[in-house]
């Protein structure tokens, strides 16, 4: 019997390294197909022999007294060692409070909101697939060029309405009251850049603008901003601004050649 048991337990041993061997070369495939662009092929349960991996492993004070967007690569780094890769909004928030984020507010919708802009904001670090709409590191692509996270551009709606004498749609009153929505003066108070980002954007009304365009704008309206210096910022509240603004990407550049959005009235 004694003997019996050793072997036995001689077995196990067998099974728990052939387990913890085959886990790591899953883990292996799973962050080649990442880099690829691809799916991960193994899914969380199957990267461990016990069915857990080092980004279910969150610790209650792991990101405790941290910053957000820190905090969020870390989290994107631990899936991305474990094998598992890009992550959901709902699973990037679910695991910041399982690591006992400090949110500045206890309602969850303007967390996630919170959330969401940190990710888009922080293109330098985060990138959105633009297949499903989850995140990842920037640097997982190495591949990846400056634009790349760009929506595609939507097809033109035709415009609605009585033809005049020259066979063109008519503009309805309400879109041109749209159009010509003064930009916020300075006399109204200080003028924040998102505001100013927005202002730039109207005024462009339905023509075809690229986001150097936006901080030329700025810099000539609101010189007390230094538009030329806050690039990076003004290029991601243009990103943040697009579904307010019904931006859509009307050129998508090649090389040196920029992009260049516009608005699409509705």
């Amino acid at each position: 019997m004694a003997t019996d048991d050793s072997s036995i337990a001689g077995i196990l041993d067998l099974i728990a390294s052939l387990e913890k061997e085959a886990a790591d070369a899953k883990r292996t495939v799973n962050r080649m197909l990442i880099r690829s662009g691809q799916p991960a092929r193994f899914n969380d349960a199957e990267l461990n022999a016990d069915g857990t991996t080092r980004a279910n492993q969150i610790r209650k004070d792991q990101f405790y007294k941290k910053a957000l967007a820190s905090s969020i690569r870390e989290y994107l780094q631990m899936r991305y060692d474990a094998g598992n890769g890009p992550a959901t909004l709902q699973e990037i928030y679910d695991a910041m409070v399982r690591g006992g984020m400090l949110f500045e507010t206890d309602n969850e919708d303007n967390r996630k909101r919170n959330l969401r802009l940190s990710l888009t904001k922080n293109t330098a670090i985060f990138h959105k697939l633009p297949t499903n709409g989850d995140y990842t590191l920037r640097e997982w692509y190495p591949d990846l060029k400056a634009g790349d996270e760009e929506p595609t551009a939507k097809k033109k709606k035709k415009a609605k309405g009585k033809k005049n004498g020259k066979g063109k749609p008519q503009t309805q009153p309400e879109k041109k009251a749209e159009k010509a929505q003064p930009a916020p003066k300075e006399s109204d108070g200080p003028v924040t850049l998102l505001d100013a980002v927005r202002a730039a954007i109207l005024a462009k009304g339905e023509e075809e603008f690229t986001k150097q365009a936006i901080v030329d704008w700025i810099a000539k309206k609101h010189p007390v901003l230094k538009a030329e210096t806050r690039k990076t910022s003004i290029f991601s509240m243009i990103a943040t601004l697009k579904d307010e603004l019904n931006l859509v990407t009307a050129f998508a550049g090649k090389g040196k050649e920029p992009h260049r959005y516009k608005r699409e009235v509705k």
